[in-house]
């Protein structure tokens, strides 16, 4: 992969990770957000967790006090996506209480969480209600899904300026494309959470370059054959 400002954590929606292994992802993720030394230094023994590479937009972070530190998560806005986007702030937040998290979710789910317990250095964040209510987006999917893609980014822009104090590292879903394009347009460093398990990941990263749809269809074919 090119170098970028991104570092992807590995979720698991089946909740198949170990305590060991979750305790792991959390002193890694941490990690990343302070540190500015050391990347490019990973073992491969770490990398089916983290893939790290950082560029020079790193250096406009100030990490000489995590007082000032302030992460914005923006989890994809559906039950498998929001709980292990809250989940990993809560497991980082344990690590280090004077760092604050600011979760953001629409107002809809705003109202879902409100009664949650939360660290004290976890705050939530609203935007309107720009799409479909998810009580009922399996009617229309597809319309769910654009409207995710299209119509999030100006409430999430518009937020992220009005938050005090500045953000200094966004935590997004691997699926929120433009989360990470307005990141790395302020030159903020951003971590993408991916709720597929590794396994998928790497399937569908594998399945990119593949520019010859036929192709990818005969390749499957020959999957489904073998199976």
């Amino acid at each position: 992969m090119s170098k970028s400002n991104q570092v992807v954590i590995f979720s698991s929606s089946k909740s198949l990770l170990t305590a060991h292994h979750m305790r792991v992802l959390v002193l890694l993720a941490f990690d990343c957000f302070r540190s500015t030394t050391n990347y490019g230094q990973r073992t491969p023994s770490v990398q089916f967790i983290l893939d790290i590479q950082m560029n020079s937009n790193m250096d406009a972070v100030d990490q000489r006090s995590t007082t000032n530190c302030h992460v914005l998560a923006v989890p994809y806005p559906g039950r498998g996506h929001v709980n292990p986007m809250k989940n990993l702030c809560k497991l980082l937040s344990s690590r280090k209480h004077d760092i604050l998290f600011t979760f953001v979710v629409t107002e809809e789910w705003l109202g879902f969480l409100g009664s949650d317990t939360k660290p004290s250095n976890i705050r939530f964040a609203s935007i309107p209600n720009v799409i479909p209510s998810e009580l009922v987006r399996g009617a229309d999917f597809p319309g769910f899904f654009e409207a995710v893609m299209t119509k999030m980014e100006g409430p999430f822009e518009r937020l992220l300026d009005q938050l005090d104090p500045p953000v200094t590292t966004i935590i997004a879903d691997a699926a929120l494309l433009w989360a990470i394009t307005i990141a790395t347009k302020r030159n903020i460093p951003v971590a993408t959470l991916c709720t597929l398990s590794a396994t998928v990941f790497s399937i569908l990263y594998h399945f990119a370059p593949i520019k010859d749809l036929q192709k990818l269809a005969n390749l499957l074919g020959t999957i489904s054959v073998i199976s």
